[in-house]
């Protein structure tokens, strides 16, 4: 990620935004030389959250955590079986 102070992030504010929606990128802007805010889309922030939501549930890691295991232990059904 690449980083920016305030003023830079100023002058190449359109251009920073336009490369976060089109190509993903984020960027992280300083105030007097410490990290103040990233620039990145909202998608890519919406599915942070997300994965924060998803991470966060202690049930839906246990879920992952068996499967993974099921999966490890060659315990599959095939699509057409459902």
């Amino acid at each position: 990620m690449q980083t920016f102070n305030i003023t830079e992030a100023r002058k190449n504010l359109l251009n920073l935004v336009k490369s976060a929606v089109d190509e993903g990128e984020s960027y992280t802007v300083t105030v007097k030389g410490k990290p103040a805010v990233v620039i990145m889309s909202t998608t890519d922030f919406d599915a942070l959250k997300e994965t924060i939501a998803v991470l966060s549930d202690p049930d839906t890691i246990k879920d992952i955590l068996r499967s993974e295991e099921e999966i490890q232990k060659g315990e599959l059904v095939d699509l057409d079986d459902l």
